[in-house]
């Protein structure tokens, strides 16, 4: 009976481990992903232990992607990028023996704003300034010379 015990054990301990050296990373943030400023803070799953590597493609088949980020942090902020759509997967390299699962890509698209909304914004805004330097302008003189004299 204590040798049934101990096969039970060790079988669910080799079960578990096997569960946990399948699951592969996760990011931990809404779908889908859109920048218009071409700009991103990128976070994946705790769930297992760093370091990690963070892979960017132009192609959802990663055909040519590029290791953008490799270290022990569970997030990567990444900026400058033009207008088009990427491709991140994340992955632990915690396991000596061989390279963790690639989490699910997950896809960001950069639209920035166009040329002439921003012109429009510009625009907006200058209007604004002048309009209170001459609110200012106007109750600084009535306050100057428009109060009576005691």
């Amino acid at each position: 009976m204590d040798f049934c015990f101990k096969l039970k054990t060790l079988s669910i301990g080799f079960l578990l481990a096997l569960q946990i050296l399948a699951h592969s990373q996760e990011f931990v943030h809404s779908l889908p992903l859109n920048s218009d400023t071409g700009y991103i803070t990128l976070s994946w799953s705790e769930d297992r232990p760093g370091p990690y590597a963070l892979e960017m493609s132009q192609d959802s088949n990663f055909q040519s992607s590029q290791l953008i980020y490799d270290g022990y942090d569970h997030a990567t902020f990444l900026s400058g990028l033009a207008d088009g759509s990427y491709f991140f997967r994340v992955r632990s390299k915690a396991s000596s023996i061989e390279p963790q699962a690639w989490s699910k890509p997950t896809k960001l698209d950069v639209r920035h704003h166009t040329l002439r909304s921003a012109f429009l914004l510009f625009s907006i805004g200058l209007v604004s300034f002048v309009l209170v330097i001459i609110a200012i302008l106007k109750g600084h003189g009535k306050s100057k010379f428009g109060a009576p004299q005691t």
